[in-house]
Order: C-alpha cells, then sequence, then structure tokens
C-alpha cells in the first residue's frame, strides 16, 4: 500500500502517467494525499491498448483521514485521475473510492474520469476542477458525495454523464460561472437521480429516456 496518514505522494511525471497495470492492485491508506507535480502529472488504472491484466485501485479513507488527489502547491493544476476504457474484450481496471478529495484538475480533464463499469465514488469531495468534476463513459455509481465549485472555467459541470449514472443522495453546488452543475447525455434506462441535492446551475439533459415516475425539483430552474 500507499504509506500512512499525513504522508505525500508526488506524481512528478510529464505527458506520462503514473499507471496501475499487469492486474495489480494499488491500495491507499487513510490521510494519503496523493499531488500531481505538473499539470500533466497524473494517475491511470489500467491500459487502453494492452490487454495484461485490468489494474485495480482501493483507496478507502475515513471521515477523519480522507484521502486526497490534488496538485503540488507550486503547479495551478494536474490532470486528475483516469480509471481506463478497456481493449475490446478485456476485462475492465476498477476503483473503489470511498472517504476522498478529488480537486484541481486541469481544463480538458475531469477530476475523476471513469471508462470502466467498475468505479465507485462513495462520500466523496470533488471541488475546483477546472471543466469537469466527474466523467462516466462507463455505467457508475456515485453516493453521498458533495460536488463544489467544478467547472472554474466556466463550463460549470459538476458531473457530465455520458451513460446510465446511479447519482444517489449527493450535493451539488455550482460556482455560478457555468451554465450547468449536471449534462446528461445517457440513453436508456439505468440512471438514478434520487435524494440530491442542487444549488446553483441546471441539469441539462440530451436525449435520456424517462421510464417511471419522477418529480424534478424546484430548487434546479
Amino acid at each position: 500500500p500507499w504509506p500512512t496518514a499525513g504522508k505525500e505522494v508526488i506524481l512528478s511525471g510529464t505527458n506520462t502517467p503514473t499507471r496501475i497495470r499487469r492486474g495489480a492492485t494499488l491500495t491507499i491508506e487513510p490521510g494519503v494525499t496523493i499531488k500531481g507535480h505538473a499539470a500533466t502529472s497524473s494517475l491511470y488504472v489500467g491500459e487502453y491498448t494492452t490487454d495484461d491484466g485490468p489494474g485495480r485501485l482501493v483507496a478507502i479513507g475515513t471521515a477523519a483521514n480522507p484521502i486526497t488527489f490534488t496538485k503540488w502547491a507550486a503547479d495551478p493544476y494536474w490532470s486528475g485521475l483516469t480509471v481506463e476504457i478497456p481493449p475490446l474484450g478485456a476485462t475492465p481496471a476498477s476503483a473503489l473510492l470511498v472517504y476522498v478529495v478529488i480537486e484541481q484538475a486541469q481544463a480538458g480533464y475531469a477530476g475523476l474520469y471513469a471508462g470502466s463499469p467498475f468505479v465507485t465514488l462513495d462520500h466523496g469531495l470533488v471541488r475546483n476542477n477546472q471543466s469537469t468534476g466527474v466523467m462516466n463513459i462507463a455505467p457508475m455509481t456515485i453516493s453521498n458525495s458533495v460536488f463544489e465549485n467544478n467547472g472554474t472555467n466556466g463550463s460549470g459541470r459538476a458531473v457530465f454523464a455520458y451513460y446510465p449514472i446511479t447519482f444517489t443522495n449527493n450535493s451539488v453546488v455550482a460556482d455560478g460561472t457555468g451554465p450547468r452543475t449536471v449534462y446528461m447525455q445517457a440513453t436508456g434506462a439505468g440512471t438514478n437521480l434520487a435524494g440530491n441535492t442542487f444549488s446553483g446551475g441546471a441539469i441539462e439533459l440530451e436525449n435520456g429516456l424517462i421510464d417511471q415516475n419522477a418529480t424534478w425539483p424546484t430548487s434546479v430552474k
């Protein structure tokens, strides 16, 4: 595992991510801080082009000692956390993220980019990412999490959902500079948006399917 509470891990690669692959599991202990030391520094789980084992990230913090993914102090941003799209026919990578903070990813990237259907974010704090907090291009689950001030470059997206998403009991606060807090392009059944609270911004639906009774709240206008 990566080290104990209060320790830092610095990702110093430029244009080359730190990557978990070949069936390896990286476990990050509560209280650890992971810092990208350049705008192009990032942590990748899995491999897009090579089927040599999926890679797995287990980052389970606690309420008192969350795990933080962020930028190095002297750098304006980093390139975020990516769970790769698997090669055709390969086993997808996975990430279990509980009590984590994901922040300060630069424009053109998401704080968390989920290309695998085996990504779960629970009790997360996703904040101050320049364009997007979380982007999913495979089904994923987000619950009990807080999204604050994402889209500081004007895009205003806490979540960019390309695929069905289970998004329940979360709190989303827009930063006021962008038109959207949640952008949904997901089609078909499987999306669940129950129990969330929204402040500012809007939910934008492109395509999508409403196949059960639903109430659109007055808190989102």
